[in-house]
C-alpha cells in the first residue's frame, strides 16, 4: 500500500468519491490515524537508535528530537558502551548532590520530555546512544511509503476509516471500525511479542516484554 492507494481505498469504502468535504478532511484522518498507531503500539519497526555527544562537566542531555519514548540510554567513551540505569529525579540528588563532581555517569532520570539529567557528572567528553520509539515519517503525496504502510497497513486503514466514522458522526460506524481496529492492534501486538524472542530463547512471559533469560 502507499498513500495513494489508501485514499482510493478509503474513498471507495465510503461511496463518497466526488465528496470535496471528504477529500478535504482525509488528509487529517491518515494524520490521525497514523498518531494514534504510533502511541498503540510498540514495535522494533519504531525505534530508532541515535548518538549525541556530551560533554565533560554538562550534567544535562537534550534527548534527540522525535523520540516519544525513551527505551535505554548507553554512556559511549573509549570504545565502550554502558547502559545507563533509570532513576527518578529525586534518586539522583541524593545520590550525587555536587553536581559539579564528576565521574563515570551510572544513572540517568528524566526531566520533562526533551532532556535527561546524568549522575555522576561525566568527567571527559564522550557520547550517549540513544533508543527510543519515534512516529514514522508522516504519509502525504509527497512522501508516499512508510513502516505503517509497509507492515500494518491493515491498521492504518482501519484507523483511518474509524476517524472518517467520527469525523461524519456516524456512531455505527464508529462501533464496527473501533472493533476492526482493536482486532488488528491486538494482531499487530501479538506480532511485536514475538519479535522480542527467538526460536533459541523461551519466552519470559506469556505477554510478552524483553526476554533477559536464556533458559539454560
Amino acid at each position: 500500500m502507499d498513500y495513494a492507494t489508501l485514499v482510493s481505498t478509503v474513498t471507495e469504502a465510503w461511496a463518497a468519491d466526488g465528496d470535496t468535504e471528504f477529500s478535504a478532511y482525509l488528509p487529517r484522518a491518515i494524520d490521525l490515524a497514523e498518531e494514534k498507531l504510533t502511541r498503540r503500539l510498540d514495535s522494533y519497526g519504531m525505534v530508532v537508535w541515535t548518538e549525541a555527544s556530551i560533554s565533560a562537566s554538562a550534567a544535562f542531555v537534550s534527548v534527540p528530537s522525535g523520540i516519544r519514548i525513551l527505551k535505554s540510554v548507553s554512556y559511549v567513551s573509549s570504545g565502550r558502551a554502558d547502559d545507563l540505569l533509570l532513576r527518578t529525579d529525586e534518586y539522583l540528588r541524593k545520590y550525587w548532590p555536587i553536581r559539579t563532581s564528576v565521574g563515570t555517569p551510572k544513572y540517568y532520570a528524566k526531566r520533562g520530555a526533551a532532556t535527561i539529567y546524568l549522575a555522576p557528572t561525566p568527567a571527559v567528553d564522550a557520547a550517549l546512544e540513544f533508543s527510543g520509539v519515534v512516529r514514522p515519517e508522516a504519509l502525504s503525496s509527497v512522501s508516499t511509503t512508510n513502516w505503517f504502510t509497509q507492515y500494518a497497513s491493515r491498521g492504518l486503514f482501519y484507523a483511518t476509516m474509524l476517524e472518517m466514522a467520527v469525523w461524519s458522526k456516524n456512531n455505527a460506524a464508529i462501533a464496527a471500525w473501533t472493533a476492526a481496529l482493536e482486532d488488528e492492534l491486538a494482531v499487530l501486538r501479538e506480532e511485536d511479542r514475538r519479535n522480542r524472542r527467538d526460536d533459541q530463547e523461551p519466552a519470559s512471559a506469556k505477554n510478552g516484554g524483553d526476554n533477559t533469560l536464556g533458559g539454560r
